[in-house]
């Protein structure tokens, strides 16, 4: 058996995560040339290039594409038709979580809790908004936020009615699968990070996130200072566990792959909100599944040298290139 040498990182894109992307590929690609692999950077600035990209001669691709194509799975369909291994979730499930409503309702079917929510489509108009302003009375706070989006880029929080609209329009200009409009759940913020070592998914020690400004937006998660973070988080035995058979529990309901990480909110009552899944996690110096890594003994260099392992071996004796 021929041994792992090269590997392709493959970022940027042409989303408004983009900046994100470059950022996180560039750890990533760091990271595993410290740990002894032969790298090699390719910015996909668009869809356009990947069959090209994917000619490339190397062992594995590590695709770390936040938004939009890199990470809805028509970059791991392009990879899957063109015999190419590579880390991370298929096709399937990468669209299925970066679908936020429509990984909701398998999160539902599989007895998670989730925010009550509602998907409000531009083409609808405002017919919606009677209702929304009856949940916003109801819930005190509304969250709402791209369906398809990442980052917390054009994420709200609405406290008042005159908040609403321009909170629609903002995740309606995204095009991104109208807007999910959620009730806000009080509590704290946690996000676990998750992967297979070989023996099924496994959650790594939780990560609790305290934003300066009360909201986790985009902003606070790429600016120096704008939030701290507990890892890991101080939770009970309980909590804990609850967290974790949680997030193991949203891998398998779509089906992740390698790695991957769920974002939760821990009410008082103590039982964990599934807020979402991130089948292409950031890898920023502020991003939070380094942290977790980190937390359960594993520097990124190793952490990352463990999935690329790990995926190419899956698929060892597919054609190389």
């Amino acid at each position: 058996m021929s041994e792992l040498q090269k590997i392709v990182v493959l970022y940027g894109g042409n989303s408004p995560e983009r900046e994100v992307s470059l950022v996180s590929g560039q750890a990533v690609e760091k990271a595993l040339k410290s740990a002894g692999y032969e790298t090699e950077l390719i910015d996909l600035t668009g869809p356009e290039k990947v069959f090209e990209a994917l000619k490339t001669p190397c062992d594995l691709f590590f695709p770390v594409l936040h938004g939009s194509w890199g990470e809805d799975g028509r970059l791991q369909a392009a990879l899957d038709l063109s015999g190419r291994p590579y880390v991370g979730s298929g096709p399937l499930a990468s669209g299925l979580c970066m679908d936020k409503w429509a990984s909701k309702a398998l999160f539902d079917r599989a007895g998670l809790h989730t925010p009550k929510g509602v998907l409000v489509r531009q083409k609808d108009g405002t017919g919606d908004l009677p209702g929304l302003l009856r949940a916003l009375e109801r819930y005190g706070k509304l969250i709402v936020k791209p369906n398809c989006g990442g980052s917390t880029v054009a994420t709200s929080v609405v406290s008042c009615s005159e908040e609403l609209l321009p909170a629609l329009n903002a995740a309606w200009e995204q095009k991104s699968g109208g807007a999910l409009v959620e009730e806000f759940i009080p509590g704290r913020e946690l996000t676990v990070a998750m992967w297979d070592s070989g023996s099924g998914p496994e959650a790594l020690p939780a990560v609790e996130i305290l934003p300066a400004s009360g909201f986790y937006d985009y902003q606070a998660k790429y600016t120096d200072g704008a939030s701290r973070y507990e890892s890991p988080a101080r939770l009970s035995g309980e909590e804990a566990r609850a967290l974790s058979e949680a997030a193991v529990a949203a891998w398998r309901a779509v089906g992740l792959r390698d790695y991957g990480r769920a974002d939760f909110r821990l009410p008082p009552d103590g039982e964990p909100v599934l807020l979402e899944i991130n089948t292409a996690p950031g890898m920023t110096s502020h991003s939070l599944v380094p942290m977790a890594a980190k937390s359960a003994g594993m520097e990124l260099p190793d952490f990352l040298s463990r999935l690329a392992r790990r995926a190419w071996s899956r698929d060892v004796g597919r054609p190389r290139a």
